[in-house]
């Protein structure tokens, strides 16, 4: 009877460590880290979510910006355009480094002058005898050159 207990504790204790050891993957054997995306373009004030493909919802990943005064990163990898400029988002997860260039472009450098009324109508289009082939804003320009 002793030896029946204690064959049966055997094979309860055994059992649950093999099933301890036996964890669900959701990532194939040897499927090596890769980061969702390489380069991205933000506009100042808005988040993107980068992940990293192949690991496990368990693998801590360590997030870091190179530029902290134009794009910051959240523990998470939810990156949030700050300022105008650029910046290297680096992931590290299991000894293995992947990185994302962000860039913010300046959109106040696009300026647009309009020194002319901009609304025109068949009528007027017909009687500036426009040649056939030339397109209005070169010809708008011909006619009324830029003077700084």
């Amino acid at each position: 009877m002793k030896f029946l207990k204690r064959t049966i504790g055997i094979i309860i204790v055994m059992a649950a460590i093999i099933s301890g050891l036996q964890l669900k993957s959701e990532v194939a054997y040897g499927a090596t880290p890769t980061i969702s995306k390489s380069t991205v373009t933000l506009e100042k004030g808005k988040r993107k979510k980068i992940k990293v493909k192949n690991v496990s919802a368990r693998t801590k990943v360590k997030w870091r910006t190179s530029n902290k005064f134009a794009v910051t990163v959240s523990k998470k990898g939810r990156i949030r355009a700050v300022n105008y400029g650029a910046a290297t988002i680096t992931a590290t997860c299991k000894s293995r480094t992947m990185t994302c260039k962000v860039t913010v472009p300046d959109t106040s450098k696009n300026v647009v002058i309009t020194k002319y009324p901009t609304t025109l109508t068949v009528a007027t289009l017909l009687s500036k005898n426009l040649p056939q082939r030339m397109p209005l804003w070169k010809w708008h320009l011909l006619r009324h050159p830029f003077t700084a």
